[in-house]
């Protein structure tokens, strides 16, 4: 037993993937083997993260299972749509200079956003 960190409450912790899983397993694609980490400290070696990324200090499964339709989405927006539906904005010059979406659930990808850096 610990205290989660986000309901304060003393139970089980489980594993809590900091990259979502479904972007772990979008990484791997048709690889033969699990994504490798690599690390910006030259003292750390690139390891291979079957499991990807996760903490196990962080929070119950309760509170875990509350990131699930924030991550779905999120993974849905940038991994699938972000690439398929933008219609691009363009400058006098011919230049993109963005891509519009439409039908974007901003509180759903806000909160997304914000599941991964609260910890």
């Amino acid at each position: 037993m610990a205290t989660c960190k986000l309901c304060g409450n003393d139970r089980p912790l489980v594993r809590s993937h900091i990259i979502p899983d479904s972007f772990s397993r979008d990484l791997k694609g048709d690889a033969d083997g699990p994504p490798l980490m690599i690390s910006g400290d030259p003292g750390r070696y690139p390891k291979r993260r079957p499991g990807g990324l996760y903490d196990e200090n962080l929070v119950c499964d309760p509170c875990e299972r509350l990131f699930g339709p924030w991550d779905d989405y999120g993974a849905e927006f940038l991994l699938r749509r972000l690439a398929r539906d933008g219609q691009p904005v363009i400058a006098r010059n011919g230049e993109t200079l963005a891509y519009q979406y439409t039908d974007v659930d901003y509180e759903r990808l806000k909160l997304f956003a914000v599941s991964l850096l609260w910890s």
